[in-house]
């Protein structure tokens, strides 16, 4: 279990995570994630559910080592660390509104473009 928190370790071998531990440790070994977003993946608020054919078949052409992390999944993950961390002190309303901002922001900025 090294490159990943205790406590994350204990949320993976969970019983009532058992149908999707491997997944999920795949996804996330050696990248030390907090245990709320391991959780996240267990919840599906990240990524989608693999049925269980596809993931074995998965698991058997992946190549040896860290599997890299969908690009769907590293989206969820950054939005996580952003409001989970970044604004972890600050109302939901706040951070409601500097998400919209943002958005506007990124609008504005390619419509110059």
């Amino acid at each position: 279990m090294s490159g990943i928190t205790i406590s994350a370790a204990y949320e993976i071998s969970a019983p009532v995570n058992r149908d999707k531990a491997q997944e999920v440790y795949e996804k996330v070994h050696g990248k030390n994630l907090a245990v709320k977003e391991v959780k996240a993946l267990f919840t599906g608020t990240i990524g989608k559910a693999v049925k269980k054919g596809k993931q074995k078949e998965n698991v058997e052409n992946e190549p040896k080592g860290n599997p890299p992390i969908e690009p769907s999944d590293q989206v969820d993950l950054i939005a996580i660390k952003i409001i989970d961390k970044i604004m972890a002190k600050k109302s939901d309303l706040f951070k409601i509104n500097v998400l919209k901002r943002a958005i506007q922001y990124i609008e504005n900025k390619s419509l110059q473009e």
